[in-house]
């Protein structure tokens, strides 16, 4: 899709509205603590700095074509901003995948698991996972960098397109083929927990409608059966029986 195109101006100011938006939500949590300390919204914190990392990643260095051609011809063929192209997209995707998995079993245990939900998700533990997705996926691209550097190349004589790729083109298809089943592998996971989440929840529907309605029918003791309001719990033992009777007699009948 040409970004000049009427589809690739709407698709670009979607996506400027879309990462304000993003920006905003998640101005939002860091601002509000108790937002903040909660494992879901920590990790939807996370996800959405990933989301807006690999959307303007993509757009910058795979969609612009004329930014590679520019940095191509500024700064030649091996340069700091091949890396972006190539790792640090995949970077950002890698963590979108891992956090997006790491939601979804939040949700499952607070759906099947509730007894246990906080023990599970506590701050320490939920801090613990996300420095564990991030400096794992950090640690590979890093490596992979330093090992089979990322350069600039002309795709087309003709047309004098710029592309980006790995030193060893092996190395980079099978990074390529991960990514894809890695967005595979999440999809997958998220409609597996999820049907069990609502599988859970039908099954249990009729239970917890019938315990619903037992205490909504139940019937309403007598007005003497009733307990004490609780200021004349602190009374002493005559003034609280003078209180109850004036209570009971400006009482309507039953």
């Amino acid at each position: 899709m040409d970004v000049d195109s009427p589809p690739g101006i709407l698709f670009l100011t979607f996506t400027a509205f879309s990462t304000l938006l993003y920006i905003y939500l998640i101005i939002l949590i860091l601002t509000d603590k108790e937002l903040r300390e909660a494992a879901f919204f920590m990790l939807n914190i996370v996800l959405g700095i990933s989301d807006i990392g690999m959307i303007w990643t993509m757009y910058t260095f795979h969609r612009l074509t004329a930014v590679r051609k520019t940095i191509f011809l500024n700064f030649g063929k091996y340069n700091p901003f091949a890396f972006m192209c190539t790792n640090t997209f995949g970077f950002f995707h890698d963590i979108q995948k891992f956090v997006l998995m790491a939601i979804v079993v939040n949700r499952f245990t607070a759906v099947v698991f509730p007894q246990g939900h906080r023990k599970i998700w506590s701050g320490r533990y939920t801090l613990i996972i996300i420095l564990i997705i991030i400096l794992t996926s950090l640690a590979k691209h890093l490596i992979l960098e330093l090992l089979f550097p990322t350069y600039f190349y002309v795709k087309s004589e003709n047309t004098r397109e710029i592309g980006c790729i790995s030193e060893n083109k092996l190395v980079y298809k099978i990074g390529l083929q991960f990514t894809i089943y890695l967005a595979m592998f999440a999809s997958v996971i998220t409609c597996l927990l999820y049907g069990i989440m609502i599988t859970y929840l039908c099954l249990n529907r009729k239970k917890m409608k019938g315990l619903d309605d037992g205490q909504r029918h139940r019937p309403r003791p007598p007005l003497r059966q009733q307990p004490l309001p609780a200021p004349l719990l602190l009374l002493s033992p005559p003034q609280k029986d003078v209180c109850a009777l004036q209570m009971r007699q400006i009482s309507p009948k039953t």
